[in-house]
């Protein structure tokens, strides 16, 4: 499993809920993505950087994910283009379903 981690600074404020509502039109997008094992949108408190962590089955899919046309969509959203921080990911822990998984 891979983890990625995106950043992006918002150039223009906005208030949490409206943020919130932004990621959430993005799910259907998400939903889609081939070997997509989860994504966790955040906010830095107190700073205009926001960005998405997600679990990846594979390198192969989160690499097919992260184009530049996925960087141009979030420039275009909010501002600017994404970072992006790639790391390996050998065990998770579902605390909600009381699981965990191991990489393969």
């Amino acid at each position: 499993m891979h983890l990625t981690i995106t950043r992006f600074e918002i150039t223009a404020p906005i208030k949490r809920d409206e943020i919130a509502a932004l990621f959430e039109q993005s799910l259907p997008r998400y939903r889609a993505a081939q070997g997509l094992l989860s994504k966790h949108y955040y906010l830095e408190p107190g700073s205009l950087f926001a960005g998405g962590i997600y679990l990846w089955a594979s390198p192969g899919d989160a690499q097919a994910f992260f184009t530049p046309a996925f960087n141009e969509a979030i420039r275009a959203r909010f501002g600017s283009m994404p970072t992006l921080q790639v790391l390996d990911c050998p065990l998770t822990l579902d605390n909600i379903h009381g699981d965990h998984r191991i990489a393969s």
